[in-house]
């Protein structure tokens, strides 16, 4: 009987193990890539994880990160497999492209055509000096994957990052495969690219179908197919979006093993390393998904993707996994860094994550907003989100920053703050011209445009035209910019949008000159009462805060510098324009902006920057459009000695 009982106890054991297996693959020990597109197949040792693509890389066939480093857990491997394209639209046509695979290739743009071009497209400008790097040829030959070139290269000479890369010659086109590790762990680099060398092997097996042939399933909606896509039914809009989040979350699934685990919750699909630990994460961000529902929610009636919120435990996995969202970018994945370090520390971790909800979330609910928005409000909401944001119990609200209270009480003490209906209904030419003159007089006008945010979505607004106005300054954006799209000429467009934006204005603030100068009035009071006491008070402190024992040293804080340092910050061309939805999202990230900085990094984390300087596009570098970087500005410390 006992014996009868072992072996149906062992067998229900074995179901429910493989069970497990169906939906969370075990620990690796090396990882295959393989694509009958590009004629290759490799194994990478170890444990490694796949990232999703970004849009701003397009022509990456396939990003990976080590799981942990040898010596030093947060100093990790990246590899990746990039296409240098002879004829951009022979070779697209060559591959198979899968909008509904986040892990696909994105063949948009005219890419690069040479490594060197690559290495210089992705390397972080770590000094006033601008960037510096280097390539060395290291060799050539001919394999049974045809002739190629061999490469070493570093981005800042003798420092922090190293790479190797082989560029194999195929019809219409280049492959180049390439290892980076930070500088620390250079002995590692060459006995690590030999084992992967000696790995690769052509490879021919059939092209798989794409499991998302259809356009819609894709993360991004282009504003120009918008009207197509509001001509379909509502129910089959919805089906369309279901279908693009399971998609999603079937090829999350599918590539991610342990460490990583994939679990839903109520509104994300969450990917972590700390199990139970990372819950109060999670809880604190879906009140603000709820926020999200009460203020962006009514702008259509379409279905919000969930959304994948993978936890990290330190600023290295951060920098590979992180898409740094823009109005325009689509759905990304949002990246959460796990930490217990100061309060500035854990609201900006925060902050990160709800600007990545706050775009997605946009979106999905109306594309062309995002790409349509006044700069004032462009600028004060990515600031906003990013530095003020913040969970405190059931609500949500943005006042947070001590470096924008301490700012604009400089600003308002010196008379130098902008009556906010002037930096409201300042057209293109004027809001560039403000920006210069603050610029000049050392004013912080970006963070002019974050308080003036800031007081808009204050809670309980006295002035009526105030009361609830994101929905209704974005509802009539919507509809005043709906034809945006089809404005091609940028200085028509720049009219048109001049003029939109001013009907906008009309339509919400309204244009009587008394209700003006008490919004005025009550502007100034906000920025007194908020400013008032320096520093940090208990009050104000975010109440959404989760232990980590996993945490890592926190940089220094961000956003304390002049707008002259930074390209987030730097003053918008006069005759800039928002980006026309034939450009791709990633061609189109230089006329919207860059994220707020990381002021004084520690030397890992600026090594950790320049190898994670695979999130950077990789368009070609002759499209006046490409952007120029991972759009950070660092200043180095001085090495230690032990580096």
């Amino acid at each position: 009987m006992q014996s009868t009982l072992r072996v149906f106890l062992l067998a229900s054991l074995a179901l429910a193990s493989a069970g497990n297996a169906l939906s969370q693959r075990g620990p690796r020990t090396s990882e295959k890539y393989q694509d009958a597109d590009l004629g290759i197949s490799l194994t990478l040792p170890g444990s490694w994880t796949r990232v999703p693509q970004d849009p701003r890389q397009p022509w990456t066939g396939a990003r990976f990160v080590a799981d942990r480093g040898k010596v030093e857990p947060e100093l990790r491997a990246t590899f990746r497999v990039v296409v240098l394209p002879e004829d951009a639209d022979v070779t697209r046509n060559a591959l198979t492209v899968d909008p509904g695979d986040p892990y696909a290739i994105r063949p948009e743009g005219n890419g690069l055509s040479t490594y060197a071009a690559l290495v210089e497209a992705t390397t972080t400008e770590c000094n006033s000096d601008g960037k510096k790097f280097e390539v060395t040829p290291a060799g050539d030959g001919k394999d049974a994957i045809g002739p190629y070139q061999d490469f070493r290269a570093w981005s800042e000479p003798g420092g922090w990052s190293l790479r190797r890369a082989r560029v194999f010659a195929r019809a219409g086109m280049k492959i180049a495969i390439e290892v980076s590790l930070p500088e620390p762990r250079k002995g590692e680099l060459e006995p690590l690219w030999k084992e992967i060398l000696a790995s690769v092997r052509p490879f021919s097996g059939p092209k798989p179908a794409p499991i998302g042939p259809d356009p819609w399933l894709a993360p991004r909606l282009r504003p120009d197919d918008y009207p197509a896509w509001l001509a379909m039914p509502v129910a089959k809009r919805h089906e369309l979006r279901a279908r693009a989040e399971e998609l999603w979350s079937q090829a999350l699934k599918e590539r991610t093993h342990l460490p990583w685990q994939c679990n839903p919750s109520k509104r994300f699909t969450v990917v972590s390393t700390l199990g139970t630990a990372g819950t109060p994460y999670v809880t604190n961000l879906e009140v603000f998904a709820a926020y999200l529902d009460s203020v962006l929610g009514p702008l259509s009636d379409d279905r919000v993707r969930r959304g994948v919120l993978r936890i990290v435990t330190d600023s290295e996995q951060r920098d590979v996994f992180e898409v740094v969202p823009q109005p325009t970018t689509g759905c990304v994945e949002m990246v959460m860094l796990a930490t217990d370090g100061d309060d500035d520390a854990v609201g900006i971790a925060y902050g990160a994550v709800q600007r990545a909800m706050f775009w997605n979330y946009l979106h999905d609910k109306n594309p062309v907003v995002g790409a349509v928005l006044p700069r004032w409000i462009d600028e004060g909401l990515d600031r906003g989100l990013y530095y003020s944001s913040r969970v405190h119990g059931n609500g949500v609200d943005f006042e947070r920053d001590d470096l924008a209270r301490k700012e604009g009480r400089s600003i308002a003490k010196n008379g130098d703050l902008t009556p906010l209906h002037l930096l409201v209904t300042s057209d293109r030419a004027a809001f560039h011209d403000r920006w210069v003159k603050a610029d000049q007089k050392k004013i912080r006008f970006d963070i002019e445009c974050q308080l003036a945010v800031m007081f808009l979505l204050a809670k309980d607004q006295p002035i009526p035209q105030l009361q609830n106005f994101l929905t209704r300054y974005f509802r009539a954006l919507g509809k005043e910019c709906a034809e945006a799209q089809s404005v091609r000429d940028e200085a028509a467009r720049a009219h048109f949008l001049d003029a939109a934006h001013e009907r906008v204005n009309a339509q919400v603030f309204g244009t009587d000159p008394d209700v003006w100068r008490k919004i005025d009035r009550a502007y100034a009071a906000y920025v007194g009462r908020l400013t008032a006491c320096p520093g940090r008070v208990a009050e104000r402190r975010r109440a959404s805060t989760a232990p980590n024992r996993f945490a890592q040293p926190s940089a220094a804080t961000p956003g304390s510098t002049l707008p002259s340092s930074s390209s987030r910050l730097a003053p918008p061309p006069v005759d800039t324009c928002d980006s026309c939805a034939t450009t791709p999202v990633f061609s189109a990230a230089a006329t919207e902006s860059p994220p707020p900085t990381t002021e004084n990094a520690p030397a890992f984390v600026c090594c950790a920057t320049a190898r994670a300087s695979a999130s950077v596009p990789l368009a070609n570098a002759s499209i006046s459009n490409t952007p120029i970087g991972p759009f950070q500005t660092i200043v180095l410390l001085p090495r230690s000695a032990s580096t």
